[in-house]
């Protein structure tokens, strides 16, 4: 997801979401436990100026 704010002509602000899910590692695993999955989460803010 992006969001963009533009207060002039040579600047903006960027909003940046960026998730994703991934299942655990076999090793990491008792036998006969469920996989589940975890979450990793990541926003970044960005300014950008032209001149």
């Amino acid at each position: 997801m992006s969001l963009d704010y533009a207060p002039s002509d040579h600047t903006k602000l960027s909003l940046l979401r960026y998730w994703a899910h991934t299942n655990p590692d076999d090793a990491n695993l008792r036998k006969g436990a469920p996989l589940e999955k975890t979450g990793h989460y990541t926003a970044y803010l960005k300014f950008t100026t032209k001149f």
